[in-house]
């Protein structure tokens, strides 16, 4: 059975990523180098980090006193972070990627995903209307990202919330292929579409929402923590709902990263590794679909909805 720094499988030729994370989306100023701390306390070894959640700098202040004072190094620690939406330009592309380098006090990063197939007004955090937006090629954009990795900055490079067009586009074009794609998906957005193609493509699958996100403001659906069939399982099993959540993810060959600012519940995500869910129980699980997205259900950048001046 896998433990939680085992690298993710499949994955393409030597992306050595840790299946198991933390997520650090959401993570408010004064908790989140409190939460890495704790993680890396207790065995995580991959953080999932992104500019546009404005907590780099925090992290990389508590990453600089860890590896500092060991045992821990920077060798063991897999850090993911993630091109915002208005540095698609390839010339803002490696200073998007220095900036975080030196918010997180690195020299190299593991993984740098370009976060979403859309362009913004360079200095545009999220749009309020359509002139907002640009129409930066991605083709453009992933060749700045290949220099990135033949510069020495960044071992892989790959993508987040891309759909199969997007990632076909990006295919056509590149010499180094996507390593990673990000992406929702939990048993009520299962994406067995996407998720089969990138495992056909040699794409390694990371999860995100996994459990819901029912903090996150941008929807009004349930918590997905409170699904009866997925509460039953847990049950079964003596686990909770999130833990079968994660678990589930984990059995389709995708990596989780979870997050939370609570050092008991950073503990009790990690418990996955010592039980395995049936075919029934993924057979369950599976059935539960309905394509129901928690993350940016409506988001006008993302062409879910109209700006209010279309």
């Amino acid at each position: 059975m896998q433990a939680l720094t085992d690298p993710i499988e499949p994955a393409p030729a030597g992306l050595d990523m840790p299946c198991f994370g933390l997520g650090t989306w959401l993570s408010q100023p004064g908790e989140a180098g409190d939460a890495v701390r704790w993680a890396i306390d207790h065995g995580y070894r991959l953080i999932d980090c992104a500019s546009i959640y404005e907590n780099e700098a925090e992290i990389g202040a508590t990453l600089r006193d860890i590896f500092g004072a060991g045992p821990v190094s920077r060798d063991d620690v897999w850090i993911t972070s993630k091109l915002w939406n208005d540095c698609h330009e390839p010339q803002r592309v490696r200073e998007a990627c220095l900036r975080t380098l030196d918010d997180l006090g690195l020299e190299r990063l593991d993984l740098y995903l370009v976060h979403f197939p859309v362009s913004f007004v360079h200095g545009v955090k999220d749009p309020s209307s359509s002139s907002q937006m640009t129409n930066v090629p991605i083709e453009d954009t992933w060749a700045a990202m290949e220099a990135l990795v033949d510069d020495g900055l960044v071992r892989h490079i790959g993508v987040s919330n891309f759909e199969v067009d997007d990632l076909a586009r990006v295919q056509r074009s590149a010499s180094t292929m996507p390593a990673v794609n990000q992406f929702e998906c939990h048993p009520l957005f299962g994406r067995s579409d996407l998720v089969d193609y990138c495992h056909r493509h040699d794409i390694a699958v990371t999860a995100h929402t996994s459990l819901g996100s029912p903090m996150n403001g941008m929807h009004a659906h349930a918590s997905l923590l409170a699904n009866e069939s997925i509460a039953a399982i847990g049950v079964a099993h003596q686990k909770s709902a999130a833990q079968v959540l994660l678990r589930w993810a984990l059995q389709r060959g995708l990596s989780v990263i979870p997050k939370s600012v609570q050092e008991d519940r950073l503990v009790e995500n990690a418990q996955i590794f010592d039980f395995e869910l049936t075919p029934d129980d993924m057979a369950e699980l599976n059935g539960l679909n309905r394509s129901l997205r928690y993350n940016h259900p409506t988001t006008p950048w993302l062409g879910r909805s109209r700006f209010p001046d279309d």
